[in-house]
């Protein structure tokens, strides 16, 4: 596998990044990420700035925050007051 990602264009290995962040249940390390897909850890840091900055210029709701020695999706701190309706909005259905 070592061979296969260091034959991936950065361009391909941005995707994985992304899905990795997305699906882990708590913030992972570059050093992590650069474990899993077998690539260097500089490399994982460019890629997660380019993440950081798709994500700045989408100007949506989530961004990649650098987190408890990690990373990870959270909601804009200026959405808050809409998380805080969601979460005090519980629905009981039997």
């Amino acid at each position: 596998m070592a061979a296969e990602t260091a034959a991936m264009d950065p361009c391909e290995l941005l995707p994985i990044v992304e899905g990795l962040i997305f699906a882990a249940e708590a913030p992972l390390s570059a050093d992590q990420i650069a474990e899993i897909v077998e690539v260097e850890r500089n490399l994982v840091h460019g890629l997660l700035n380019d993440l950081r900055r798709k994500y700045e210029a989408a100007k949506g709701g989530i961004e990649l925050s650098e987190v408890a020695g990690g990373f990870q999706f959270r909601t804009r701190p200026d959405l808050s007051f809409w998380i805080r309706r969601l979460q005090k909005r519980k629905t009981f259905r039997l």
